[in-house]
């Protein structure tokens, strides 16, 4: 029997209401646009302590579409996410996070996108893409390196061939793996195996507004961390076993962005961090420098010498430097953000909800 088209993978972990949410709106589009044969759902439970595995097994019970896992104990959020990846029996798979939301009708879009372009290997969204000067396109790996390298890894933002995770996880443990972006390398790996499949992007609008940015604790490690820090290292680490045009291309892009994460780290740390995850952040910028280009080093060591300056005297300054760039409308951005992540801390201070949380880097 011919495997279904597309697999959508949901690691999850104590979010049981946010995961409902979820299926529903996947089902529903699965039931309506008739995709029962093509799509099929594949939850895999990192052994959530709350009601998620009754949820799952009611669910599995009413659609035959639906697959579920569960590893018994939280075996940390990169095992989870390659085990989701790695059960995918549909010829295609996406990731997507218990906090991430579907536009409607976006499942039956991609199956007949994949339908009629069947050379693709892997197929990036690119409606979230800051900047596409490519359209819908057929791209090397380099190129999409150079210009989108942040965002390959990114739940909901891509499609693959699941024999393409399968493959490299035959020749790798998961513990070879980063942390933060296994899936990103899976990907480079996969493509220098795979060149005779097309890499594509084109605009699918696959996310509607998710949940994360309202269950993520942001905090400047967390950003110097994710954005930063662990996408270097994710090519460091496979730098031997790829071509130095992909290794290079991955290292332009990094050096570019290196100036919004200067600006997103210092409004973290100077506007909501303690005096401890302001020393946490500094000191790890300071102790990986070396890795970086002179550029690099540059940025990143004022960002990290101005978290040791008092918070009274960089908080001013900072609005300051806001204001005369952006104007009021840049304070009021700022302020709008400062103020939902002060709620957040504050819910989850309060009602010590799980579904609020902080990336886990040592649970991996």
């Amino acid at each position: 029997m011919r495997p279904k088209i597309l697999t959508v993978t949901i690691p999850t972990w104590n979010r049981v209401k946010l995961l409902d949410e979820l299926l529903t709106e996947l089902i529903e589009q699965i039931t309506s646009d008739d995709l029962d044969e093509k799509v099929e759902i594949l939850i895999s439970n990192n052994g959530s302590e709350d009601e998620t595995e009754k949820l799952v097994l009611a669910y599995k019970a009413r659609y035959n579409f639906i697959i579920y896992n569960n590893n018994g104990t939280n075996k940390g959020a990169r095992y989870n996410v390659l085990k989701s990846m790695q059960l995918a029996g549909g010829e295609y798979l996406i990731l997507f996070g218990d906090d991430d939301r579907p536009n409607k009708g976006v499942l039956k879009k991609i199956v007949n996108y994949l339908l009629s372009n069947p050379k693709t290997g892997s197929l990036f969204d690119s409606h979230l893409f800051k900047r596409n000067p490519f359209g819908d396109a057929v791209l090397s790996l380099p190129r999409l390196l150079e210009n989108f390298y942040y965002y390959l890894g990114n739940a909901g933002l891509f499609i693959i061939k699941s024999k393409y995770i399968k493959d490299v996880l035959i020749e790798n443990s998961y513990d070879f793996f980063s942390p933060t972006w296994p899936q990103t390398q899976i990907f480079i790996l996969a493509a220098e195996q795979n060149i005779k499949d097309e890499i594509r992007i084109c605009n699918l609008n696959v996310l509607a507004p998710g949940m994360h940015n309202q269950v993520m604790i942001y905090t400047s490690y967390y950003l110097w961390r994710t954005t930063y820090l662990d996408l270097v290292s994710a090519i460091e680490s496979i730098k031997d076993q790829i071509n130095f045009d992909t290794y290079h291309s991955a290292k332009k892009y990094y050096k570019k962005n290196v100036i919004q994460l200067f600006f997103n780290i210092l409004q973290c740390g100077v506007f909501l961090d303690n005096s401890e995850t302001r020393l946490k952040t500094a000191k790890n910028i300071f102790q990986n420098l070396a890795k970086f280009s002179f550029i690099e080093k540059s940025f990143l060591a004022v960002a990290a010498a101005g978290l040791f300056i008092p918070v009274f005297i960089t908080r001013i300054l900072s609005n300051i430097f806001i204001y005369l760039t952006r104007g009021t409308a840049g304070i009021k951005k700022k302020n709008d953000f400062i103020n939902k992540e002060i709620e957040k801390r504050k819910m989850k201070q309060e009602t010590s909800t799980k579904a609020i949380r902080e990336f886990d880097f040592t649970n991996v």
